[in-house]
């Protein structure tokens, strides 16, 4: 068969300062209808200087059987650590996102071991701990949106709490001021580890292989045409 090459001269800019200096791949997927193919090129990136002054972490405390995370602050320089949120007894917070502008964290809670009548809940706060809001039930966080102000999550509960019937969930978007719900399209598959990209375009997932071995997948929000990133492997 023919082939037609075709050369490309475009800037792309990249909207993220918090990139790391490295070097990456730069992804370009190609097809014509029929066949499509995936070309990985080599970058190297010199990201802004930036001074690491403090970190977010879930902090992992044991009280008999139960454990819990807790969510804190720790200052790089006074090598200290402040509590922002304590979870509530038989409470447990996972899916900790901090949001862009660092103003606030997403996280969503769930059920310790042995505990009754512990429902979980998608929640937003403030980086001080103050302002906790509770904005939907029985949703996983997959990030921000560039915005700062809607956040993606994963989710078969509309925000009424009746159980949608898809059946790997949607992806919805969710502003975190309003409380605005919306359906953005149905997940091809159900995981924890599905993240939003940065400029709140793509979805990435990992995708089992026909023939065993996982391998990393994306999907453009607006479209059904799924990129395979990576091969899948044991």
């Amino acid at each position: 068969g023919s082939e037609n090459k075709i050369s490309i001269n475009e800037l792309y800019f990249f909207n993220n300062k918090y990139i790391e200096s490295g070097n990456y791949y730069l992804v370009i997927h190609v097809e014509d209808g029929k066949d499509q193919v995936n070309k990985f090129i080599s970058i190297s990136i010199t990201g802004i200087p930036l001074e690491l002054k403090s970190v977010y972490v879930g902090v992992e405390e044991s009280s008999g059987y139960v454990n819990q995370t807790h969510i804190c602050i720790v200052d790089i320089d006074a090598n200290n650590e402040q509590e922002i949120l304590k979870p509530k007894p038989n409470e447990e917070i996972f899916g900790i996102y901090v949001s862009p502008d660092e103003k606030n964290i997403m996280y969503s809670t769930g059920t310790s071991v042995g505990a009754k009548d512990v429902n979980p809940y998608l929640y937003v706060v403030g980086v001080d701990g103050q302002h906790n809001k509770r904005l939907l039930p029985q949703a996983t966080p997959v990030g921000w949106f560039p915005d700062g102000i809607h956040v993606a999550v994963q989710t078969n509960v509309s925000p009424d709490g009746k159980r949608m019937n898809f059946l790997n969930g949607v992806l919805a978007k969710v502003n975190i001021e309003t409380g605005e719900f919306q359906i953005l399209r149905p997940v091809p598959v159900l995981s924890p580890d599905t993240r939003l990209s940065k400029d709140g375009k793509y979805i990435y997932y990992p995708r089992s292989g026909p023939h065993g071995g996982v391998g990393i997948s994306m999907l453009p929000i607006d479209s059904d045409k799924e990129i395979q990133v990576t091969t899948p492997s044991y």
